[in-house]
């Protein structure tokens, strides 16, 4: 199987007729030119060296070179994807974590320690670093419970997981352990042969629910749940935002909450796994160590390789067919023998050289001129292909690939974010990859060398920003929920149109964006732009004054001049009366 990466490119080869059409155009030219100083038979021993067939040798050269450099640019490709697999062995693992208000106290006596939340991420850092092979996945409750991460081996993305956790990831406020542990069961794959495991990460201060019933119900499904406790048995109070305040309940009294350890260790015994206090030194080990006994189990992963790459075939016809180029001339072969290569002259042959060196090194280390590498390029071409049939997950991977082969690679950038986006649509409930997304291109948009790349980042972002309005006014009707996501797409339109002002999209989005904002807060939003037009209006005026005054001084410079043309012209007029008094005359001479 033959095809192109790029088929695009092949319309270049468009050209070759045109430019064959100009030679012949060229060579009829010529043949009137010298019909003109006489008959060619006559003409013929007056140029000796001329050749008759060297000028088209050498076009026929030119055009082969110029194909397959359209072809190296088309990237030719050969062979057919062939299906590989790699086995690891490992286990399941669920990760059930606490985002009560209550993980916000304190994790000791201390009222101003770490809180129960940071202790538990800190715990769970660690924890990931230590596994390998294992599937991991996540989840957070509260009142409710939902799964934030499904498993997954990406342990990169499962340690940016962690560092969002927060309290105001779930809707409502409690801690419902029985339906955590319900939840996290309903993630895990339908293969029995897999061994499975829940960490329930909690204070274990439970409002609902038999959380004991929930651990022996999993056992039964052949899942082993551990427990790890954080925070303190004394009472400590929730603090509340920044400002040091403390949550009250209804008669503003401060609500304290204590680490129930015995229902911590009941919910462990019940699930046959093991309880480790958060705050012990031996806590991260007691927990790999039980983890550990279970028994690993293959997983299968299938892989695709890259189809084989045939442009350096057409690098090293290109090379050929210039140096072949470079020894011809529109003259007889006999000019050969009088051609000295070993001269020092400087000539066109010098710029031949340095094309055959740049063609060489193409054809040798199969680089681009960007300073992209060739597993960079395959890799953003698989996900292209993967991103194309709306497999994001799998385009993501080869992006992230892309990006271990050249950091710097401003297109798998781009494209890890566009991935990240279309996965956070197709998972509403996965907020991080969304938020990733929107970073991204923030970022792109602020640093990218390429300045397309700048615009397209800001661009998106705008899109990003008018579409979370949209939502915000669907789900907040009549609020005006959606202002300031439409405020964000304004000014993101605007930078993008700073780069690009051709950019007729962003041109049409931004006025479309600006209609959903009320004027009272365009007013708001226009301020500055107001006070920048006054200050321009003063700017103005001010050289307005200075050239009337410019014009003022002109014009009492000139009737000065005017007048004392004036009085000489009257003092010539008096010399020149006649005698006897009579007037002289005032009409036009």
């Amino acid at each position: 199987m033959f095809d192109f990466a790029h088929p695009i490119y092949l319309l270049a080869l468009l050209a070759l007729p045109v430019l064959l059409a100009l030679f012949m155009l060229d060579r009829y030219r010529r043949r009137r030119a010298l019909r003109r100083f006489g008959q060619p038979a006559v003409l013929a021993p007056l140029m000796p060296d001329a050749s008759r067939y060297m000028p088209v040798v050498k076009l026929c050269i030119c055009l082969l070179a110029f194909a397959a450099v359209v072809f190296i640019l088309a990237r030719p490709r050969a062979g057919k994807p062939v299906p590989q697999q790699s086995r690891t062995q490992g286990i399941e693992i669920m990760i059930a974590f606490d985002v009560s208000n209550s993980m916000l106290a304190s994790a000791s006596d201390n009222p101003e320690g770490i809180s129960r939340l940071d202790q538990a991420r800190l715990l769970l850092d660690k924890l990931v670093d230590r596994l390998s092979n294992d599937k991991v996945g996540l989840e957070v409750f509260a009142a409710d419970a939902k799964v934030l991460m499904p498993l997954t081996t990406d342990y990169y993305t499962a340690k940016m997981y962690l560092n969002e956790l927060s309290p105001a990831m779930v809707p409502y406020q409690g801690t419902n352990l029985s339906d955590a542990i319900t939840k996290a069961q309903g993630a895990f794959s339908a293969n029995d042969s897999i061994h499975k495991a829940i960490i329930l990460i909690t204070d274990a201060e439970s409002h609902d629910g038999d959380a004991v019933a929930a651990a022996a119900a999993a056992l039964q499904r052949g899942i082993q749940v551990n427990v790890v406790g954080v925070g303190t048995a004394k009472g400590m109070p929730i603090p509340m935002g920044s400002n040091g305040d403390y949550l009250t309940d209804n008669e503003d009294k401060i609500v304290l909450t204590a680490f129930d350890d015995a229902s911590a260790k009941k919910i462990a015994e019940a699930g046959k796994g093991v309880y480790v206090n958060g705050s012990s030194g031996r806590a991260l080990d007691d927990l790999v160590s039980s983890l550990d006994n279970l028994d690993k189990s293959e997983f299968q992963t299938k892989r695709y390789t890259s189809r084989d790459e045939q442009f350096p075939t057409f690098a090293w016809l290109a090379l050929v067919l210039l140096v072949a180029e470079s020894f011809l001339v529109d003259r007889k072969i006999g000019w050969l023998k009088r051609i000295n290569f070993f001269t020092n002259r400087m000539g066109p042959r010098k710029a031949g050289a340095g094309m055959l060196a740049i063609l060489l090194a193409l054809a040798m280390t199969g680089c681009k001129g960007d300073g992209s590498t060739k597993a960079e390029r395959l890799s953003i071409a698989e996900g292209n292909e993967q991103f194309a049939n709306d497999n994001f997950a799998s385009a993501l991977e080869n992006y992230q690939r892309a990006l271990i082969e050249r950091p710097e690679s401003e297109a798998a950038r781009f494209n890890q974010a566009a991935a990240k986006y279309n996965l956070a649509l197709s998972n509403p409930a996965d907020t991080l990859y969304g938020m990733q997304s929107m970073q991204e291109y923030e970022a792109l948009g602020d640093s990218a060398v390429d300045v397309s790349v700048r615009e397209r980042a800001y661009y998106n972002r705008a899109n990003i920003a008018f579409w979370q309005g949209r939502a915000a006014d669907q789900l907040n009707p009549g609020q005006k929920a959606g202002v300031p996501y439409y405020k964000q797409s304004v000014e993101f339109y605007k930078r993008a149109l700073k780069i690009n002002p051709s950019n007729m999209h962003a041109r049409e989005n931004l006025l479309v964006a600006q209609l959903q904002i009320p004027p009272e807060d365009q007013d708001n939003q226009d301020q500055n732009q107001n006070q920048d037009q006054d200050q321009q209006q003063q700017q103005q005026q001010q050289q307005q004054q200075q050239q009337q005054q410019q014009e003022q001084q002109l014009n009492q410079n000139t009737e000065q001049m005017l007048e004392a043309m004036q009085n000489k012209e009257n003092n010539t007029r008096r010399k020149a009366q006649p005698q006897g008094g009579q007037r002289y005359s005032d009409k036009p001479w």
